[in-house]
């Protein structure tokens, strides 16, 4: 966790004010409040009875990018999972929900200065929004149209994403029937799976031929319409 924070472009003062945060920890107690997100599992995600999700329908394209900072950003993690504070009581999650809601509202603010906020967030502002924290990420990112029922757009677009996240980068893709309805995250890569994390809180297993197909029905909609890719590694 040192070392993602090094690597997520955290200054040595801020790591080792971090370090003596958590140092003594369990494993257990890091891996949850220090990530958010484990790519290894499916199902519900959840911290202290709160489930981690989008807290209205136009923020999946918000949480999919707070999301993916705090996978990268375990000191960004930190801070919205305890304060900042390893022992602060918050028996019943409400305080975490409330930091989790004015972080979406935050991004979903910043990433919609022009596009409705009613209308979600465009790909282009969930690519300007994660360039802009390229310092925790590691890389910018850029978007590309898909068009799932034309190879020559899905495989490549399947080959960056899974590329992407076997080098650690999560990559947002939008979905939709007929035109784009809502993000969810590439989180991990597990033989021929992609494992998402959709904003409504679970983490799925999905067969890559599926995304190829436009058989993404368990993610809430079919069709790749978009993904938001990392420039670098």
């Amino acid at each position: 966790y040192l070392l993602k924070a090094f690597a997520a472009g955290h200054s040595v003062a801020e790591v080792v004010a971090f370090a003596q945060k958590i140092h003594g920890r369990a494993a257990a107690w890091l891996r949850t409040n220090l990530s958010l997100i484990d790519p290894g599992q499916t199902g519900g995600v959840w911290l202290r009875n709160r489930q981690l999700r989008q807290y209205d329908a136009t923020t999946c394209g918000s949480t999919s990018i707070l999301a993916a900072r705090a996978m990268t950003d375990p000191i960004y993690a930190f801070e919205l999972t305890c304060g900042g504070d390893p022992d602060e009581r918050d028996p019943d999650g409400d305080r975490f929900q409330a930091r989790l809601a004015a972080e979406e509202q935050r991004i979903h603010d910043t990433t919609n200065t022009v596009w409705p906020q009613s209308l979600g967030t465009s790909p282009w502002g969930v690519a300007n929004e994660l360039t802009n924290q390229a310092g925790s990420l590691g890389t910018g990112y850029d978007w590309r149209l898909v068009d799932d029922s034309d190879p020559r757009s899905v495989d490549p677009a399947l080959a960056g994403a899974v590329r992407a996240v076997d080098a650690g980068q999560p990559v947002p893709v939008l979905i939709g029937d007929g035109y784009p309805r809502h993000y969810v995250l590439l989180v991990g890569h597990d033989g021929e799976d992609l494992i998402f994390y959709n904003p409504s809180g679970e983490l799925v297993r999905i067969a890559e031929r599926d995304f190829r197909d436009g058989n993404l029905g368990q993610l809430g909609f079919d069709h790749v319409q978009a993904v938001i890719l990392p420039t670098a590694g």
